[in-house]
């Protein structure tokens, strides 16, 4: 019957976590308790979301815009900070 879980969304977490929030409070709407199946997902799902980050992937990648005048946006200046140093690279 449920969940749809793992087997449908294996690398979606954040749809997984959806999913999950969905269930969970459709049955405290009708005031009912998470049976094991749904304890059992939610204890793999926030086991999976508290994971450590694999620091080896880059955490986002920049891709270029078609038609745009450079293909990377991303560039280092120099600014003013609140402290008021104007030599800052950001």
């Amino acid at each position: 019957m449920y969940p749809p879980r793992q087997e449908k969304f294996p690398d979606d977490l954040d749809l997984q976590f959806a999913l999950f929030e969905s269930v969970q409070d459709g049955v405290a709407q009708r005031g009912g308790k998470l049976g094991d199946r749904l304890r059992s997902w939610a204890a793999d799902l926030a086991e999976k979301l508290l994971a450590p980050v694999d620091e080896s992937k880059p955490p986002w990648i920049s891709l270029p815009l078609k038609d745009a005048a450079t293909d990377n946006p991303w560039f280092l200046e120099k600014r003013k900070s609140a402290d008021g140093n104007a030599d800052a690279i950001f």
